[in-house]
């Protein structure tokens, strides 16, 4: 069944943003991913996953249940090493404050990990990390309690930095 077949998507405006992709690129009897088909190149495994699925919806043998289809780690993927402890720290700041935000973690961890010339991301990467950049619900935070000081009572926001010894800062 198509897209234009489905009697549930009838009368739907569908949005496509990849619109030359038009199917998994896998063979239709034995499910293996072609090189480059149907407008998909690369993800074999994943498109293979996606075919085995799809395959037992078509034959209603998971109806009704949802599929979490998982790769890799994305410290994997981002080919960085990372500790057992690093991970778990980044996996519960990921449950914590988001996803997206764990793995931008990973990118600069592993950047603060290269400056001190180590090959493998630490807990204390990690850590750095988490100080220097800022989760949403920090950064709202952040906001909030400095607003008082970057806001004046007239509505003038004053961009004024000092180096903590009371000299400013020029920033033009």
């Amino acid at each position: 069944m198509t897209v234009s077949e489905s009697k549930e998507l009838k009368g739907l405006n569908l949005i496509a943003a990849h619109s030359h992709i038009r199917g998994l690129g896998v063979d239709g009897t034995t499910l293996e991913p072609r090189a480059a088909s149907q407008g998909l190149v690369g993800q074999e495994k994943a498109r293979k996953a996606a075919a085995v699925i799809l395959q037992m919806i078509k034959e209603s043998k998971i109806a009704g249940r949802a599929v979490l289809i998982a790769g890799p780690p994305r410290a994997q993927e981002e080919e960085v090493d990372v500790s057992a402890d690093a991970l778990a720290l980044l996996t519960k700041i990921g449950q914590e404050a988001g996803l997206r935000y764990a793995s931008n973690l990973i990118t600069t961890s592993q950047l603060i990990c290269a400056k001190r010339r180590a090959k493998q991301v630490e807990i204390a990467d990690v850590q750095r990390s988490f100080s220097l950049f800022y989760d949403p619900s920090r950064s709202v935070k952040f906001v909030s309690e400095s607003e008082k000081r970057l806001i004046g009572n007239d509505g003038a926001v004053d961009f004024t930095v000092t180096n903590g010894h009371g000299d400013a800062m020029e920033l033009s």
